[in-house]
């Protein structure tokens, strides 16, 4: 699932690098080229597209030169022929100059010497070539953890269709029935009894039973919803949030992006005071610095918050509100932060590039107090070392920064069958399988590879020491009071899903837990007063597991706390608080002054955009009497889900539903029918043409709803439900009329 999720951000990249190269790049290159030429200004070896459009130009102007005519039809014919040639000719020619003007403000972007009347659409042309270039990046460093064909639309478009017919099957079949949990054991009884597979009594306290230990598992879910505390809900012109960060007063910070693409820097105190530190709007901050929503931001010693752009430059705020671009990247310092800076004790900012670099796989920098910028070291591409950093930097004690790339390091290989059974073929002979690594870097830029993670196609025929202490890191390590590392990857294991493991300061990786459907991890692992570690996933989307809060104990001993639901729906018996439930958390979590941990979610709340949410780890918190009672109301108020119904069984209760309506409206209405027949002393119709009456010879009544005829009142309708075309004369006037019908 996680490759598929990949190949999906792929797809979706794709897409938005061809908006930017078919249609933004295009337009930018044409309004340069356009300019230079009104301007009449070029640089070296760009003479002659000046002269080409010189003279498209001159040519049309002379073909919109009016065209004359005499006064005959034939001279007119001709010169009406003449215009529409000249018409089709201009337009034409007009292609011709628009390519003219692209390829000259293509030829300018890319050249050094530039006028500075053309500065503005320069910097325009090329923002867009470096969110090109960013992009194309991103793309090559998702290609090699998903499918070959995770670049190819129209094969990805099959995919998701054959998977749809694939779910439409098995949907239709009704899916497969897990016997094992107590969730579904209740429906299967109820099916056995149907079948006569079981005695009655023995199912009826089958369901007992099982109806007990499912609303007790209710009841011990909705009391640790009780330790959990929402402190702020994001208004509903958010869309979206980030991650957050803290100082040593446990206030956290974060950014906001709301629906007119402005950012919120904002201070968020432990009580839920919320303090906007500075707006910025759209178009107001300098070109490919707009703050990044998902990196936050991190506090200096000075007080001054700096973050990151979304493109690739770091800027600082004061306390005030004050904006700065402390320093902004070219593509040989990198491109693409993918976390904020670490803030170091020696008052230098540290911080890495997931692209670009002397070496195209990413860099290491340093900023100093005073904005000087230095590259520390410069990743290779497709190297053993490592390329493509993500999870960020940490601080050790050692004086040292730890950090893991996503790809790069160990040599895979493949399997051939021996008579002796599967050998590995030599994997000099094979290339590069990227794993990812775990590096240690000095203040002056030296780096050590201290791990190299495992990868290998198709694992499930491998040994099982391949890949599985997983592979891909990509969150922050954090370092333990034992002096240890810790960390997650997001593939690989036991089950395929991920690991946490520890790492010695030489290297020595142990697996200390396997994912198993919590989601990956976000933001790392935190350190706890009480020694524990915490971290927190994302959760799984279409599955009722929303994220999961977990405590990591000395032993390796992963323990959940508590697992965020779906429980959105306003009418969701299971829901905890009086708005929708928080749930998909982001950004990791912090800890504060009192022991309590604190987080962001992305969905819930009163809004439904997120929250920020508190948690009480303390041993000494008690459950309240209300929560109590609430917790049991709730258990008692929710019944184990159903059997998931076949399309066929679905279809046949809805039909069987109309079918029985339809009968008792027809029953009904052939009553009313009588009734009114009845008490008419007999049917009676109006002449069309005196309004005269005569009774129906005739009660031949029709159970089906045929409805308004003429009633034994005069110009007066009822439903009498007869069935005749009978053709009676008229009383009064011997007329001839249609009757009942």
């Amino acid at each position: 699932m996680e490759k598929i999720a990949i190949s999906g951000r792929i797809l979706k990249k794709e897409i938005y690098r061809t908006k930017l190269r078919r249609f933004d790049l295009r337009n930018a290159d044409y309004r340069l080229g356009r300019k230079a030429y009104d301007l009449k200004q070029s640089s070296t070896g760009q003479g002659e597209s000046i002269d080409r459009l010189d003279t498209i130009q001159n040519r049309i102007e002379s073909l919109n030169k009016p065209v004359t005519s005499g006064p005959s039809f034939r001279e007119r014919l001709g010169a009406l022929i003449r215009k529409v040639g000249r018409v089709m000719n201009v337009q034409i020619l007009k292609v011709k100059r628009d390519q003219l003007f692209r390829k000259l403000g293509r030829q300018l972007r890319q050249s050094a010497a530039m006028n500075n009347s053309l500065t503005t659409e320069v910097e325009q042309s090329t923002s867009i070539a470096e969110k090109i270039d960013v992009v194309t990046s991103e793309i090559r460093s998702l290609a090699p953890r998903t499918y070959f064909w995770a670049r190819r639309p129209l094969m990805t478009g099959s995919l998701i269709l054959i998977l749809l017919v694939f779910a439409g099957v098995a949907y239709e079949q009704g899916g497969v029935l897990d016997l094992s949990s107590p969730k579904r054991t209740v429906q299967a009884s109820a099916d056995a009894l149907t079948r006569n597979d079981i005695p009655a009594s023995k199912v009826v306290s089958v369901q007992s039973e099982q109806e007990k230990a499912f609303r007790q598992e209710v009841k011990r879910d909705m009391l640790t919803y009780a330790r959990l505390k929402v402190i702020y809900n994001f208004p509903k012109d958010i869309s979206e949030v980030g991650s957050l960060s803290a100082d040593k007063a446990g206030n956290l910070y974060g950014i906001l992006r709301n629906t007119d693409s402005d950012r919120i820097v904002f201070k968020l105190t432990p009580a839920g005071e919320f303090t906007t530190i500075s707006h910025l709007k759209h178009g107001e901050v300098p070109q490919r610095a707009d703050p990044d929503p998902k990196t936050g931001v991190v506090q200096g010693q000075s007080g001054t918050l700096y973050g990151t752009s979304e493109v690739s430059a770091i800027y600082q705020i004061t306390q005030a509100g004050e904006f700065s671009v402390v320093h902004q990247f070219s593509g040989k310092e990198g491109q693409g932060i993918p976390s904020r800076p670490v803030a170091a004790k020696n008052g230098n900012l540290y911080g890495i590039t997931r692209n670009g670099g002397t070496a195209e796989g990413g860099t290491l920098f340093k900023i100093a107090p005073d904005g000087s910028f230095t590259s520390l070291y410069n990743f290779v591409s497709n190297s053993d070392d490592g390329f493509f950093p993500e999870g960020g930097l940490i601080e050790a004690n050692d004086g040292n920064f730890y950090g893991t790339t996503s790809l790069g390091g160990t040599h895979g290989g493949s399997m051939r069958m021996t008579p002796q059974g599967p050998s590995h073929v030599p994997t000099e002979r094979l290339g590069t399988i990227n794993g990812g690594t775990i590096f240690r870097i000095s203040a002056d830029g030296s780096l050590t590879t201290l791990h190299r993670f495992n990868e290998r196609p198709w694992r499930e025929m491998w040994t099982n020491e391949d890949q599985l202490e997983g592979s891909h890191p990509n969150s922050p390590l954090l370092e333990g009071s034992d002096g240890n590392f810790y960390g997650a990857t997001t593939e690989g294991g036991k089950n395929g899903q991920g690991t946490i493991f520890r790492m010695t300061p030489e290297g020595k990786l142990t697996v200390l837990y396997n994912f198993k459907g919590e989601g990956p991890m976000v933001g790392g692992l935190v350190k706890g007063f009480d020694g524990n570690m915490y971290g927190i996933t994302s959760g799984i989307n279409r599955t009722p597991n929303r994220g999961t809060l977990f405590k990591l104990d000395a032993k390796g001993n992963a323990i959940v706390l508590l697992t965020f639901k779906d429980r959105t729906g306003a009418g969701d018996p299971s829901r905890w608080f009086p708005f929708a439930d928080p749930e998909i958390p982001v950004g990791g979590l912090h800890f504060g002054k009192d022991g309590k941990l604190f987080g962001l979610t992305m969905r819930g709340g009163q809004k439904g955009l997120g929250t920020v949410f508190q948690f009480d780890l303390s041993d000494s918190f008690t459950v309240s009497e209300d929560d109590k009672r609430k917790a049991e109301d709730i258990a008692a108020n929710t019944s184990p889900p159903e059997r998931r119904r076949s399309g066929r069984e679905i279809v046949t209760e809805f039909m069987e539903r109309v079918q029985k309506a339809e009968a008792e409206k027809r029953a009904a209405h052939l009553a009313d029918s009588k009734k009114l027949v009845a008490a008419s002393g007999g049917a009676k119709t109006l002449c069309p043409k005196c309004s005269g009456y005569r009774k129906m010879p005739e009660y031949n009544y029709d159970p089906s709803p045929n409805r308004y005829k003429w009633g034994t009142l005069e110009h007066s309708l009822f439903e009498n439900g007869r069935e005749t075309v009978t053709m009676v004369d008229c009383d009064r006037c011997s007329g001839k009329g249609a009757i009942d019908k």
